[in-house]
């Protein structure tokens, strides 16, 4: 069913796919070159045992927006673990700009991971969003990732943050954020049911749009570093949904 939504959906984009594949062209034109932050790894707070956090993804997860992972989803939710447990946290960023589901198994599989991590979160969606790909190839590689990952940390629980709110996004059109809209929902939709299927896999369903994201009286544009990747303050708001949501699920 979730494929033949998706297959309706692209057929109702083709008409349109010249025109937004021009107006991609302008936003990546238009849209500044933000550089990651380095800090691919860091601690914060204090006592023992130390606590591992293991980021994945792409963009949001690579910190694009911010100057340093300590004000992106990364820095935020190790403070809030760190707050919570009153222990310390060490981080490591497994994550690039552009990354697709198949780019995020690939370098799992090409790159190591420095130490062995108490939890797992990754961010993912907004790459194979862009371009329209069927959620059939979401499922295969997003399945890939997390057999690999157990099968290298099997006892370590794996989380997979909220999908990207793409209609949100200021710097895209209308019909960008319709038809790739829809494409990430086939995506939540996709891992809502894939996740059944891997005991200590888990799964944000709820939609970013729907938190307060009028929070402090701000307005769409404070929630956004270039109309595209989210700003520090997006950054806080998210990472303390997806600790809550750690929170819920009992996983500390």
């Amino acid at each position: 069913m979730i494929f033949l939504k998706h297959l309706f959906t692209i057929t109702g984009a083709l008409p349109f796919l010249p025109y937004m594949f021009f107006q991609g062209y302008n936003i990546r034109k238009k849209t500044p070159k933000l550089l990651p932050p380095t800090d691919m790894t860091g601690t914060i707070g204090k006592g023992h045992p130390p606590f591992r956090l293991l980021t994945v993804g792409e963009s949001t997860i690579a910190g694009i927006g911010v100057k340093t992972h300590r004000e992106g989803i990364t820095g935020y939710l190790s403070a809030f673990l760190s707050e919570h447990l009153q222990r310390e946290v060490r981080w490591e960023v497994f994550a690039k700009s552009g990354l697709t589901s198949k780019g995020i198994l690939e370098k799992l599989q090409s790159e190591p991971i420095q130490h062995p991590p108490d939890l797992i979160v990754i961010g993912t969606g907004a790459n194979d969003g862009f371009r329209l790909k069927s959620p059939l190839v979401f499922r295969e590689y997003i399945s890939q990732v997390i057999i690999f990952l157990q099968n290298k940390f099997p006892e370590t629980p794996i989380v997979f943050a909220n999908m990207p709110p793409i209609r949100s996004f200021p710097a895209f059109p209308p019909l960008v954020k319709l038809f790739v809209g829809k494409t990430v929902d086939r995506y939540g939709q996709t891992l809502e049911k894939l996740i059944a299927a891997f005991p200590g896999v888990y799964f944000d369903q709820k939609k970013i749009r729907e938190l307060n994201w009028g929070l402090e009286g701000s307005s769409v544009n404070d929630f956004f570093s270039d109309g595209v990747h989210p700003s520090k303050l997006a950054y806080r708001l998210w990472a303390e949904r997806i600790g809550d949501f750690i929170l819920e699920q009992k996983l500390l």
